[in-house]
């Protein structure tokens, strides 16, 4: 997640504070509505216990990132089961920044009970046109693994959203191989292209075949990358 490194974290005097001064600074804080200030509310909360699921979706409400990434970098230690169904719930009314946000804490943290949220926002007609909060869905999806997101990304290969599906396989975690085979069958076009580049990249021998076939059928790129799936046997 991009988050405010530990050195950026605000410099304060709280320790000289008595819990009624520091309960008052932080309301002045969060009042202020400076980044510098609301940034360091967090901080005090973190710091003295007060932070709670509840200032991480009001700082979701926020147009400022700094603000937003750091309630969710301490929204880590909460240790609350809730509080990903919580966000998931309040996505839709964020911006497109906060929900890029969003996703991209989800993807960081593997929330593997997300995966569904995270394909259907895949497949939302209204966020289609958001390169970047799709972008990071897709990256989410290939961080958080799995089937149902190896099935979401690969479906994704022959779309304008194709060239970050492929990007997610190429690094995702487990094998694919059986599935990127399966794939094979019925792939044509840039989908197929892609197919042929995560298939070499990743070694899988098992597509060996397809790329001989494919190969006899005149397709060049097929033929340039098969060495990269054969195995001495194949040879």
């Amino acid at each position: 997640l991009r988050l405010l490194s530990p050195e950026a974290e605000p410099k304060t005097a709280e320790t000289a504070l008595s819990a009624k001064e520091l309960g008052a600074k932080i309301k002045a804080d969060m009042k202020s509505g400076k980044r510098n200030l609301l940034c360091e509310a967090l901080y005090l909360k973190a710091k003295s216990g007060a932070f709670t699921s509840k200032d991480v979706l009001d700082a979701l409400k926020s147009s400022d990132r700094s603000y937003r990434t750091m309630a969710l970098g301490y929204a880590n230690a909460l240790n609350d089961k809730k509080l990903n169904f919580q966000v998931a719930k309040a996505f839709g009314k964020l911006s497109d920044g906060a929900k890029e946000d969003v996703l991209n804490w989800f993807g960081d943290n593997k929330a593997a009970d997300q995966i569904d949220f995270i394909i259907e926002t895949l497949g939302s007609k209204k966020l289609d046109a958001k390169a970047g909060v799709m972008s990071s869905t897709i990256e989410a999806a290939g961080k958080i693994g799995g089937n149902k997101a190896a099935d979401a990304l690969i479906a994704q290969l022959g779309g304008k959203y194709g060239e970050a599906a492929k990007k997610a396989i190429l690094s995702f975690p487990g094998s694919l191989n059986n599935k990127v085979a399966e794939a094979f069958n019925t792939a044509e076009g840039s989908a197929l292209d892609k197919l042929l580049d995560i298939a070499y990249a990743r070694q899988m021998t098992n597509c060996a075949e397809k790329f001989y076939d494919l190969a006899k059928n005149g397709n060049a790129k097929a033929a340039s990358l098969l060495k990269g799936v054969v195995t001495p046997q194949d040879a």
